[in-house]
């Protein structure tokens, strides 16, 4: 099945495959910068009941993801279930969550862990918000 009728690979077509890629290595350590956190119920930027048994919290602007770095940050709940969270980032620029759960691996259902890559050049305020349950 010919998903492209239009495309034609002629006569000056040279594929890819079977070519060694070579690629210099770099490492994460010299040119990626990780930086780690931590924000508590105790003192959030705001706080809202949605809920008889469920709470939003949120922290604007607690920390700020380094260029071409990561954020690691742990959202602890200090005793009350974590049941979501989620992030928002300054700028219309690309951002990418690598991980974002429950750290109950770790027996800590009241945590959730959030890791932020920021392929820009800039630093990068973040905010957060977590749900608990009572």
């Amino acid at each position: 099945m010919n998903l492209n009728q239009n495309y034609s690979a002629g006569t000056n077509y040279i594929p890819n495959h079977g070519y060694q890629v070579y690629q210099q290595h770099v490492s994460d350590q010299q040119y990626r910068q990780r930086v780690s956190g931590i924000v508590s119920i105790s003192d959030p930027s705001s706080h809202e009941q949605i809920s008889d048994r469920m709470d939003l919290w949120m922290w604007r602007d607690p920390a700020q993801v380094p260029p071409n770095g990561y954020l690691s940050m742990y959202l602890n709940g200090l005793g009350r279930k974590a049941i979501s969270a989620g992030w928002s980032i300054a700028g219309f620029l690309p951002a990418y969550a690598i991980e974002s759960f429950n750290d109950i691996i770790h027996n800590r259902s009241d945590q959730w862990i959030i890791t932020i890559h920021n392929p820009t050049s800039e630093y990068r305020p973040v905010s957060f918000y977590l749900i608990t349950h009572r």
